[in-house]
């Protein structure tokens, strides 16, 4: 029904099923294939214990809510796009894309650019994370266009400023 093109990126194949479909349509199949029971791993578990007694700092691109559901308290703070917090000061759990608990995810190439682009929301985000703080990748490319854009402009900047990392 709906073939991805060969050299086609996931988000513009998604932004055009997304356009055939009635808009946000493919937002809420996703969403409801993503609401189900499944239940953390040990992935998500460990992730969480790296932090010990402190308050993680942890920045997702996932919709799902496992790495909630692995905390042992209810008091992380919890960030979802459009409404993330300050890159250099926050704590807890930031899904940068969104997740199942609204519409508003990051999905099609449409969603992209208003998200990192048009709207810039989590490009400052990122932007400010990657000034403060030192950043490690779990299932997130930095090849990934944006992300690789974003990392060689701030290692441009800091190389100015004789800082390394």
């Amino acid at each position: 029904m709906y073939k991805k093109n060969e050299n086609e990126a996931y988000e513009q194949y998604l932004g055009r099923v997304d356009a055939e479909l009635k808009e946000k349509a493919l937002h809420k199949k996703i969403i409801n294939y993503l609401e189900d029971d499944r239940k953390p791993n040990n992935l998500h578990k460990n992730i969480i214990k790296l932090f010990g007694n402190r308050k993680p700092k942890i920045i997702t691109t996932n919709y799902d809510l496992m790495l909630e559901k692995s905390t042992k308290t209810t008091n992380i703070s919890t960030y979802r796009y459009p409404a993330l917090p300050l890159g250099n000061d926050f704590e807890g759990i930031v899904h940068i894309h969104g997740d199942i608990s609204n519409n508003n995810i990051i999905l099609t190439d449409k969603d992209f650019g208003k998200g990192y682009i048009t709207e810039g929301t989590i490009s400052r985000f990122l932007v400010q994370v990657f000034e403060t703080y030192h950043v490690i990748f779990i299932g997130y490319s930095n090849n990934d266009p944006i992300i690789k854009y974003l990392t060689e402009l701030f290692l441009q900047i800091n190389q100015k400023k004789d800082l390394f990392f």
